[in-house]
């Protein structure tokens, strides 16, 4: 019988590293381009990103001392957040465009 469990943490593992690597990506990215408008937007986009990973964390994290709901409550509540600083990002990139 193949051990499946294995093949599952590997992968969450694979994708928490390629999650904080793109969110480190993306700060280095807004640093970079300085100030202005699209700056802002790559920021809101860090900050949605780090939230979704620290729901996402914490989903496939085996805490024993914590309540399960709890862990799904904190997981839904931090994408919650992320995927709302996502969407300021975007109404950032149409006033920027000076589109309503």
């Amino acid at each position: 019988m193949i051990d499946i469990s294995f093949a599952n943490s590997f992968s969450a593992g694979i994708a928490l590293v390629v999650g904080i690597l793109a969110n480190c990506l993306v700060f280095i990215n807004a640093r970079k381009i300085g100030g202005g408008a699209l700056a802002t937007v790559y920021n809101y986009f860090g900050i949605g990103m780090l939230f979704n990973l620290a729901g996402f964390a914490i989903s496939i994290m085996p805490i024993d001392w914590v309540p399960l709901l709890t862990s799904f409550r904190a997981h839904d509540i931090l994408f919650i957040i992320g995927y709302t600083a996502m969407a300021v990002g975007a109404k950032k990139i149409l006033d920027a465009a000076g589109l309503k």
